[in-house]
């Protein structure tokens, strides 16, 4: 490494030894062999299940300088088409001696543009620049920070429905292809992918699982003129008309069950079965005074000052921008232990990320409506509910009372309520065969 990469690698090893708060950095690795190639490297630190320390992890970051870097260098820091040139050869060359060559200029041209350079990105160092360079050309890192510009199926599957009115619905899919077709709608930041080994499950039990985008995530867009309840039922009819499905099973995860419980009152004939997964508080008005003060006051925001709401989504996305995708999952499941393991988890620290770029890639403004939509008035469709509906709950999320539960059973003959013990509210992570076998069971039965 040069010296100052190496100053910013021993800054992140004393991190790890809790002696310091950097936990991660950009860092230039020269090879001293006679090519004297070079390349850049994210390091960061990686905690694994009942390891006293964290991992220093080293991944290299082969970065592809596109146009969009360019501009976004000129825009933010005001550089000439020449500067970005110059950086942009520095950065992948990293010897001014080469530039020089490369731009048939002499080197006291380039040494004194990349001191312009300097002054206007306020860079104190080459090194500083090309960490500087790194962060904005490495699309590799903005991903891992789910801060996408555009959001891409990592199983490469998706395919995306124009309605006749401009919607776009995107979907994708898991498990037999030729399957039993079953819809499956996520909540707010979990469960864009399930593990692996749900992949595999679903082919074995000939199921398809249909993965609709909800408005305002990833490539479906959101209309603005509905509310959010509308919105979201509204995306749910179309994607279900345009595939000509009926009298299926849904899996609702989250606040997802919410627009599979209107579109179902609306359309009895739509679903045969409902499975709901995790804690959603229209199934649960009571559970609302137990939350954490944090969450409380965003769901009243939602309600009563939606626009004071989206500002602090607004301030939120850009922290988060700042600090990193890790930095918002570690406070976001800080009350939960159980949540924090699966966070940090190698098999599912991904998928959470997923799911999490899969919300944030359009903006806070998702955020806002599914806040406002777990106030949406569904409490006559849960009463007029025809069908059976098993709801898989979380007792470890600090909201679960037996007694509440049972008070819904009692409302409605046709809901069961499973508590799934030690799981909180990624318990689609905690426990996938166990849900997924009740998912199976659903649908067996209704094949």
């Amino acid at each position: 490494m040069d010296p100052v990469s190496r100053k910013a690698f021993d800054a992140v090893v004393r991190a790890a030894n809790q002696r310091g708060n950097t936990a991660q950095s950009v860092i230039h690795i020269i090879d001293q062999g006679e090519d004297g190639a070079s390349f850049h490297a994210e390091i960061f630190l990686s905690w694994l299940p009942n390891q006293p320390k964290p991992y220093i992890a080293i991944r290299t970051l082969e970065l592809a300088w596109s146009s969009a870097t360019s501009d976004r260098l000129k825009q933010a820091f005001d550089l000439t088409d020449a500067e970005v040139d110059v950086g942009r050869q520095f950065f992948q060359l990293c010897d001014l001696n080469l530039v020089a060559e490369k731009r048939g200029v002499s080197r006291h041209t380039v040494r004194t543009q990349m001191k312009t350079i300097l002054f206007k990105t306020g860079a104190s160092s080459q090194a500083d620049l090309i960490r500087l360079f790194a962060m904005v050309a490495s699309r590799q890192l903005l991903e891992t920070r789910g801060l996408r510009s555009t959001w891409r199926d990592p199983l490469d599957r998706e395919k995306i429905i124009v309605t006749p009115d401009g919607r776009k619905i995107a979907w994708t899919w898991m498990g037999d292809s030729k399957g039993t077709p079953v819809i499956f709608l996520r909540g707010m930041a979990m469960g864009y992918l399930l593990p692996a080994k749900a992949e595999v499950m679903l082919a074995k039990a000939r199921i398809k699982l249909l993965i609709p985008s909800r408005p305002g995530y990833g490539n479906s867009s959101l209309h603005e003129d509905m509310s959010p309840l509308d919105d979201n039922r509204v995306l749910l009819h179309d994607f279900m008309s345009e595939l000509d499905l009926r009298n299926c099973v849904g899996v609702g995860l989250s606040d997802g069950i919410i627009p599979i419980l209107a579109e179902q009152d609306l359309h009895p004939d739509r679903f045969c079965a409902l499975v709901s997964v995790g804690f959603n508080g229209c199934l649960n008005r009571a559970a609302f005074k137990k939350l954490p003060v944090p969450q409380a006051t965003l769901l009243r925001l939602g309600k009563y000052a939606p626009d004071l709401l989206e500002l602090i989504a607004k301030l939120g996305f850009r922290m988060m921008q700042k600090h990193g995708l890790d930095w918002y999952l570690e406070r976001a499941h800080a009350s939960t232990p159980l949540d924090l393991e699966i966070c940090r988890s190698p098999e599912t620290a991904t998928l959470v990320r997923d799911a999490c770029a899969h919300l944030a890639v359009q903006g806070p403004r998702t955020f806002v409506r599914d806040m406002q939509m777990f106030h949406a008035p569904v409490d006559s469709a849960i009463d007029r509910l025809a069908v059976t509906m098993c709801s898989l709950v979380p007792t470890q999320d600090g909201l679960f009372e037996l007694d509440e539960y049972q008070a819904l059973e009692n409302r409605n003959s046709n809901i069961t309520v499973i508590p799934v013990e030690n799981s909180a509210d990624l318990l689609i992570y905690q426990h996938t065969e166990f849900i997924l076998n009740h998912i199976i069971k659903v649908v067996d039965q209704h094949r």
